[in-house]
């Protein structure tokens, strides 16, 4: 049985994710530093599967702190657990208790999730995020108290237990989650069901039949592959709103999930505005996207051409010109192999990495083509570029003056990055820091 250690330092919201976790208030939550004042385990069940989940307590107090030993129960922990869950708060910033977990954790070799807690607010999470990008490795932006971040929590767990569980059994790898998203009645279902090769999506000429997720795994051109198929999304989903459907819930949870989005279009009727708002979406979220045009056999009867149609998404997703673009015909199963083909591809596009010597010879002459950012009176002054170990690839730059890269300035540096190593259509974060 995994048994799952959730650390970092006092007040960060450990114990009330162990409560989340166990299902019940075992640990004891107060707004003070310190509190928890052992390691409280728990064995709990979720979806089938068993864990044990550990709470490890403040990391430090005033008898045992950063400035002298860690304590040796935390240690031992780190030690003893499979997995670790490391946990931060948004409000307080990434300060340096944060750094120094960090290393232990990494330090210890185990797998490790990193959770930022208290972000409230969804549309916030870019800004509260920013400074702990500075680590290098994926966050999930968190709420614990509103139980957001929680089943994906779950989700990292069971991936890793039952990775364990299943041995050899499992002898192919597993290569990219993929969904499929777009508005009721555009074929998601019909796609689905050509791709798994069975009828795993009930089919109906009526918009919205499909009132639930359906995930399962298919293998093409070797290689195994994890569908989702979600229901039809609400003209409303990319906002936060204080109520949803479930449908609409889950619909969410599974975006935090892709690798990449195939957003499915009728050929027939063309991209609506409810297609770009959900392409907002899926930026927002940092999701690849695969515009896929359905039916083009009926298109190609009404006399559409792919040339013409290339030139209509580009003026409805003027922002996003560089999309990939795939045309298919769900019902017959014609053009899959494209689109499998173009999938392969920005699935590697997403796992690109760009030595820190060859990006930096390439920064110093980009920052050359435009005018320096001013702040105040002041020009701001770029050291250097970095990459991160985050998916999709992201990038870190240091200058005197983070506050002065207005957002027009990061675009310009992702267009110049995209064009260089040919990423085109895949979404890449900047992150502005002091250096």
């Amino acid at each position: 049985m995994h048994k799952v250690l959730i650390v970092g330092r006092p007040n960060v919201g450990k114990s009330s994710l162990f409560n989340r976790l166990a299902r019940q208030r075992k640990a004891l939550v107060v707004n003070q530093p310190g509190v928890t004042r052992d390691i409280l385990k728990q064995r709990v069940s979720w979806w089938g599967v068993d864990f044990e989940v550990w709470d490890s307590g403040g990391l430090w107090s005033e008898e045992s702190h950063w400035g002298g030993l860690i304590d040796k129960k935390v240690r031992q922990a780190i030690e003893q657990s499979d997995l670790v869950i490391f946990v931060m708060d948004a409000r307080s910033g990434f300060m340096e208790e944060d750094r120094k977990t960090f290393h232990l954790v990494k330090k210890s070799g185990k797998p490790f999730l990193a959770l930022v807690n208290k972000v409230d607010k969804l549309d916030q999470s870019e800004s509260l995020l920013s400074d702990f990008y500075r680590m290098g490795i994926n966050l999930l932006p968190c709420a614990f108290e509103k139980d957001r971040g929680v089943s994906e929590t779950v989700e990292w767990i069971l991936s890793h237990a039952k990775n364990k569980n299943t041995g050899a059994a499992d002898s192919v790898s597993h290569h990219a989650c993929l969904l499929l998203a777009g508005k009721t009645n555009v074929g998601k279902s019909t796609l689905c069901n050509a791709l798994l090769k069975k009828d795993r999506a009930l089919i109906s000429p009526v918009a919205g039949t499909t009132m639930d997720v359906v995930k399962d795994q298919f293998q093409y051109g070797g290689k195994t592959y994890t569908l989702v198929d979600t229901a039809g999304v609400e003209k409303n989903i990319e906002k936060d709103q204080k109520t949803e459907s479930l449908a609409e819930l889950k619909t969410r949870q599974s975006f935090k999930q892709a690798d990449v989005v195939m957003l499915l279009v009728d050929a027939s009727i063309g991209p609506s505005r409810q297609d770009a708002r959900l392409l907002d979406f899926c930026v927002a979220e940092h999701k690849a996207v695969i515009l896929v045009v359905n039916k083009w056999d009926l298109a190609i009867k009404q006399g559409k051409t792919k040339t013409e149609y290339r030139k209509n998404a580009q003026n409805k997703f003027r922002f996003y010109s560089n999309l990939p673009i795939v045309f298919i015909s769900a019902l017959d199963a014609t053009s899959l192999g494209a689109l499998m083909k173009k999938v392969d591809e920005v699935h590697q596009k997403l796992n690109f990495r760009i030595t820190t010597s060859e990006l930096n010879r390439f920064f110093t002459e980009v920052i050359r083509k435009a005018p320096s950012p001013v702040y105040g009176v002041q020009d701001v002054k770029f050291y250097y570029l970095t990459q991160t170990h985050q998916t999709p690839p992201s990038f870190i730059a240091f200058a005197n003056y983070p506050q002065g890269v207005r957002d027009s300035y990061r675009r310009f540096l992702v267009r110049q990055i995209q064009n260089k190593w040919n990423l085109k259509g895949i979404p890449i974060r900047i992150s502005v820091l002091p250096r």
